[in-house]
């Protein structure tokens, strides 16, 4: 066997095994990232990311569907990826910790108010109707629930989330 057969063959295992760690429901990223790993469809699961171990199109199917699954369930307190249509952009929450806020609408028409932290991260310019891709903490509430945790923590004891819209990213 030469060495491209053997080097095709390798570069074939690899993506085979990752292909059968995403479908049997691990979250690669996080498993990256020293989290435990979750099942991504299981309780407290969360759903694989568009920055290396799926897509836009994977983060809106399996962030979507999770949150529908948190709000049927009052649930709260977990990390989730989404794609989104931004609704409306609002005035910022300037009590406390100063906080970005606008609405996002899922696939299947729920909103979700959007709190991005602006004493931790730099405001991200964003547009209404424009696709952005967002990592945060999902919180149940009776108008559909809110995300934040949008940012990274200076302290380093809770996993970063992030905003990504018009080809830029904002941690």
């Amino acid at each position: 066997m030469n060495r491209q057969s053997k080097r095709l063959i390798a570069a074939i295992l690899v993506v085979g095994l990752g292909w059968l760690a995403q479908q049997a429901g691990f979250d690669l990223d996080a498993m990256r990232a020293g989290e435990a790993p979750a099942a991504a469809n299981g309780p407290g699961a969360t759903p694989r990311t568009e920055d290396g171990a799926g897509s836009a199109r994977a983060a809106r199917t399996d962030g979507h569907r999770r949150i529908e699954e948190a709000f049927a369930r009052r649930e709260s307190g977990f990390m989730v990826t989404l794609d989104a249509r931004v609704v409306k952009n609002l005035r910022d929450d300037l009590d406390g910790s100063r906080h970005q806020r606008f609405l996002i609408e899922l696939d299947g028409g729920r909103t979700l108010l959007v709190a991005h932290n602006i004493d931790l991260a730099e405001r991200i310019p964003l547009r209404e109707n424009a696709r952005v891709t967002l990592r945060g903490q999902y919180e149940w509430n009776e108008k559909g629930g809110l995300i934040h945790w949008t940012h990274h923590d200076p302290q380093g004891r809770h996993p970063g989330g992030w905003i990504e819209a018009a080809g830029r990213r904002v941690e």
